[in-house]
């Protein structure tokens, strides 16, 4: 995947990667698996990763899949002055209704004065096609990939500590067999 353009030293990149079945993922140097999830759909394996850009980034990242199956990612990066410690809190949630396109996320309890909210969603669709994420008010997306799996990210502007409150998505066009995963993390840029 590659990096994503005007990404500078200090800069926090943030990774979802989304591939079918039952292999399993390893990063690129000097990524942080941060959290994963097994089971979706025909056991999709979805991992969430960040790094901090050096001052020398190369201009793509290579995750290695155990075994060939679909796979989509995304990388974007959130500019600002991060610490070797950049995510105060994230959540994970699974709706494990299938069929379900209502994602009612708990949201997330920052204990710093974060900058930022991300949203990473993914989900397996066995049959395929596009299906469309409606993110939540307040919420801007920053790309969706539908490459047989389906993947998406999205920033919120949060620069408060406490409870965020529920976050509440939906995709349109699911079917019985898809399931999902998302995650919030609350990042904190160490220039505040």
């Amino acid at each position: 995947i590659n990096k994503p353009s005007g990404t500078v030293e200090g800069d926090l990149m943030v990774a979802i990667i989304n591939n079918n079945a039952t292999s399993t993922q390893t990063g690129p140097s000097g990524w942080t698996n941060e959290d994963n999830y097994a089971g979706l759909a025909t056991g999709a394996n979805v991992y969430l990763w960040w790094k901090v850009a050096g001052a020398s980034e190369p201009s793509s990242y290579t995750w290695t899949i155990s075994a060939s199956q679909r796979t989509s990612g995304i990388i974007s990066t959130f500019s600002g002055s991060f610490d070797a410690d950049p995510i105060d809190a994230f959540v994970r949630y699974v709706n494990g209704d299938s069929g379900d396109n209502d994602i009612e996320h708990p949201g997330v309890t920052t204990t710093t004065g974060c900058t930022m909210l991300v949203f990473a969603g993914a989900y397996d669709d066995t049959i395929g096609g596009s299906r469309a994420w409606t993110e939540d008010t307040g919420w801007t997306e920053v790309t969706t990939d539908h490459s047989g799996t389906n993947t998406t990210m999205a920033y919120k502007t949060f620069a408060s500590t406490g409870a965020t409150g529920q976050i509440d998505w939906t995709i349109t066009g699911v079917v019985s067999n898809v399931l999902e995963v998302c995650w919030v993390l609350a990042i904190d840029d160490n220039s505040n």
